[in-house]
């Protein structure tokens, strides 16, 4: 199951929006287990300006030395999770969506 959702991944082509706006990314994390993959979630604290208390991916705003998406979802992820980008395999990108603060989110 997990090589097909992989194969899946890396052979999608994602749609990109064309509005200007600032820009977030989010990586969804799946444990390398081929029997038993989970994805890994956080839970934003409550003490939090925007999106108090919700489930979610690792991810947020880029930062200007973010050379790419990519970059800004590892590095959330690092900060989030304490999984530094060496033991992160990316398979590739989804589509972006606009989240409901205006954020243009590629999702992958």
């Amino acid at each position: 199951m997990l090589k097909q959702a992989i194969h899946r991944i890396q052979h999608h082509h994602p749609w990109r929006l064309r509005k200007n706006g600032p820009e977030a990314a989010v990586l969804i994390p799946i444990t390398a287990s081929e029997l038993d993959p989970e994805i890994i979630l956080t839970v934003r604290s409550s003490m939090l300006k925007s999106h108090r208390g919700e489930v979610c991916f690792p991810g947020g705003k880029r930062d200007p030395e973010d050379i790419e998406l990519a970059h800004t979802a590892l590095r959330e992820t690092e900060e989030e999770l304490g999984i530094p980008p060496n033991k992160v395999e990316l398979c590739g990108a989804l589509g972006q969506v606009v989240s409901k603060h205006h954020c243009m989110l590629p999702l992958g």
